[in-house]
């Protein structure tokens, strides 16, 4: 029993956070637009009626899904995360053992210590 919430803490399960699955349905929503315009700018240079494909006409139907979305989109968020949990752990001596967490942090109004354990049982005895 002893060292349970220890433990529990040090190895958290993975949550799913609202803003994660907003974020994969509008990545999918970008890919499927991006798709229509994939197409959309082949048949713009008439690569269908033709039945001539040309690289550069699909250098423009893949250019158009790359300016949807950066590349480095992903990368920039990580470096923000890690960022923040430095400056956390530097500045205000608080230690993140998920920087993933740290957005939804900035929610947070009340924050309650408990020294004798009466919160963490399931009983008050």
């Amino acid at each position: 029993a002893k060292g349970n919430l220890i433990r529990s803490i040090l190895n958290a399960a993975q949550q799913e956070y609202v803003y994660e699955r907003h974020a994969r349905v509008f990545l999918a929503l970008l890919v499927f637009i991006g798709m229509g315009m994939f197409f959309l700018s082949l048949w713009f240079f008439e690569t269908f009626t033709s039945g001539d494909f040309q690289s550069e006409e699909l250098l423009y139907g893949f250019e158009t899904i790359a300016i949807l979305v950066p590349p480095m989109l992903p990368t920039l968020f990580q470096i923000g995360l890690v960022g923040s949990a430095s400056t956390l752990q530097n500045d205000h001596k608080v230690f993140t053992t998920d920087s993933s967490r740290i957005p939804l942090s900035g929610k947070i109004s009340i924050m309650c210590f408990d020294k004798t354990g009466t919160l963490t049982k399931d009983d008050l005895d």
